[in-house]
Order: C-alpha cells, then sequence, then structure tokens
C-alpha cells in the first residue's frame, strides 16, 4: 500500500539539513584531498559523484515508501512536448540574444571563440563536473523534493516566493560555513550577496520547472547559467568566447540578470499566463 503522506515542515528542514551537510561533506572531502596529493579534476569529480549519488540513495529511499515520488518531482515524464521543448531551448536561444544586443549596441568588440583546445576540454569537463555537484542533485533536493512538499499545502504563487526563500538559505548556510572553516569568520556580507542572487535564481527556475513539467529544464537552465558565468559572459584566459569590453562586467550584467534570470522570467510568466487563459477559454 502506497504511503500517502500529508504536508510536513519537519519533513521540509531534513530535506534542507540533508542538502547543506551532503553539499559540505563532498566538497570538504574531495578539498582535503586534492590538498594531499589527489589531481584536481579527479577531486571535483569525486565531490559530484558524492553529491549526485547521495541525492539517488535519498530519492531511492522515499521511492520505497512513494512509488510515486519520481513523477511528484518531475524527474520522469513531462506536461507537454512543446512546451519541454520550449524550456530546453530558451537559456541558448536568450544568451545569443545578450551577445547580440551588447555587440549591436558597441559594449564589446574584437569577438572571437577560442581555439585553445585545453581550455574547450575544461569547459567540457566543468559541464560534467556543474551537472554532477550543482545541477542534478540541487534540482532533485530542492526544486524536486523540498518544492513537492511545499506544494501539499501552498498554491504556485505562494511556493514561488518560498521555495527560494529556502533555497537561499541553504546556500547561506553552506557558505557560512565553509567561511568559517577556511576564512575564519562567516563573511557574512559576502554571503548576502550570495543568497540574494540565490533567491532570484531560485524564483526563475522555479517558473522552468512549472510551464515545462520536467525536473530536466531546471537542470539545463542550471547548467547554462554556471557555465556561461564562468566560461562565456566574462572574458579572461579560460573563456571559450573572448572580448573586449567598454565596461568590465557589462556582458554578465546583460546576459546573466537582464537575459537569463529578468529574461526568462518575463518570457516563462507570459507563457504561463497565456496557457492559463487557453485552459480557462477551453472550459467555458
Amino acid at each position: 500500500m502506497v504511503e500517502q503522506r500529508k504536508f510536513s515542515i519537519s519533513r521540509i528542514i531534513a530535506y534542507m539539513l540533508l542538502t547543506i551537510f551532503i553539499l559540505l561533506i563532498s566538497g570538504e572531502l574531495s578539498g582535503f584531498l586534492i590538498e594531499h596529493g589527489l589531481p584536481k579534476p579527479l577531486g571535483q569529480l569525486l565531490s559530484g559523484l558524492m553529491f549526485t549519488i547521495s541525492a539517488l540513495i535519498i530519492v531511492k529511499y522515499i521511492h520505497s515508501k512513494n512509488p510515486s515520488i519520481l513523477r511528484e518531482i518531475k524527474l520522469v515524464g513531462y506536461s507537454n512536448k512543446r512546451d519541454l521543448i520550449i524550456a530546453l531551448i530558451l537559456p541558448f536561444l536568450i544568451t545569443l540574444a545578450a551577445f547580440g544586443i551588447v555587440i549591436g549596441t558597441g559594449m564589446i568588440s574584437n569577438f572571437r571563440i577560442s581555439t585553445d583546445i585545453h581550455i574547450w576540454s575544461m569547459f567540457l569537463f566543468n559541464c560534467i563536473f556543474a551537472i554532477l555537484y550543482e545541477a542534478f542533485p540541487e534540482e532533485v533536493l530542492i526544486r524536486g523534493l523540498i518544492l513537492n512538499e511545499l506544494r501539499k499545502k501552498f498554491n504556485f504563487m505562494e511556493s514561488l516566493f518560498i521555495q527560494p526563500l529556502l533555497f537561499s538559505i541553504i546556500g547561506g548556510v553552506a557558505h557560512i560555513v565553509t567561511n568559517l572553516i577556511h576564512m575564519g569568520g562567516p563573511e557574512i556580507f559576502s554571503v548576502i550577496e550570495h543568497m540574494i542572487q540565490f533567491y532570484l535564481f531560485g524564483f526563475v527556475i522555479q517558473l522552468y520547472r512549472e510551464f515545462s513539467g520536467s525536473l530536466f529544464a531546471n537542470m539545463l537552465f542550471h547548467l547554462v547559467c554556471l557555465e556561461t558565468t564562468r566560461f562565456i559572459f566574462v572574458s579572461s584566459e579560460l573563456s571559450i568566447i573572448k572580448f573586449d569590453e567598454i565596461a568590465f562586467g557589462f556582458t554578465s550584467l546583460v546576459g546573466l540578470f537582464f537575459g537569463l534570470y529578468l529574461g526568462s522570467a518575463i518570457i516563462l510568466s507570459f507563457l504561463l499566463w497565456l496557457r492559463k487563459r487557453n485552459y480557462e477559454k477551453s472550459n467555458k
């Protein structure tokens, strides 16, 4: 018999604590091994595997109690194939549009793509690391299990503001603990800055989940945000796209904040409103 579970604040707290604990343990253990001679790529891969495998073990355990959990958290299935395709393509279109804007306005010049195979190898490896250490486990645990629990009590609009808050708390606590270990202090101002970005990110990425009906759209958007920030929107020696910038940080501002965050929020909000309006018309 399938266990029918009601909303539980203690379950949400447990998920949050588990996420923080696994995130810290996987990161600190790999860091310790790297300091003691393990090659950095292997250390990063190990931390990613630890986080992903831990998330899968948690889901597997819950699945043994509730066989429908994979569909509930949108890890399998999707609401509409067309909407899923739109959600998967949208981050790439926005990224291209952002570069079109900064090039068209003359804010960047000497635009070129790196031909250094070493940099491309680093980029591809980092994609794998980002999936294992961030995109997959965080989406499964936060926009999967935690958000699923929230939706048992709160409607979409209410959870749209609560989930990002919980996400920012998870990220904030993890940063404070890490700062205490490595820097001897909490570095509160830096943590607050990160928490604000976590909140914005959590808000937008829940829109992707709602529109696409699939957690994999979240994972792709998560990955695009990470990799564009690390290798694309900021021109450096390690970037796969290089350019000269009139105002440092302008491309990152346009691409990440105005593009992937604000642009996604506006487009997805409109598409969700349009879907709701069409649904209401068809049921009159």
